[in-house]
């Protein structure tokens, strides 16, 4: 038996037709889906090409003179140098600032 060459050229046009309409039907409901979110949503396109960063709550410390900002979360969208535990010792050495643990 041979194969036609035209019914498998059929075949091959009517699959990578409907990739495509699925393709195409998946990526608009996406793209409906990111442009309907709401504006508290980390993922929005109110403020594009700006990024959205949740707040973090932060408050500055001083150690040896030092300002430094001490947060429980990441260190995202804090001013520097923030840190996650204030049990820190900070010591200045010719101009250079060197942070430890104590």
């Amino acid at each position: 038996m041979r194969f036609k060459y035209e019914l498998v050229i059929k075949k091959i046009s009517i699959l990578f037709l409907i990739s495509l309409t699925i393709f195409f039907i998946k990526n608009v409901n996406r793209i409906n889906t990111e442009l309907n979110t709401s504006n508290n949503s980390d993922h929005n396109f109110t403020n594009f090409p700006f990024y959205w960063v949740q707040d973090v709550k932060y408050e500055p410390i001083y150690i040896n003179g030092h300002k430094l900002f001490i947060t429980n979360g990441k260190c995202w969208n804090i001013p520097s140098t923030c840190v996650r535990s204030n049990s820190l010792k900070v010591n200045q050495y010719r101009n250079y600032i060197f942070y430890s643990l104590k």
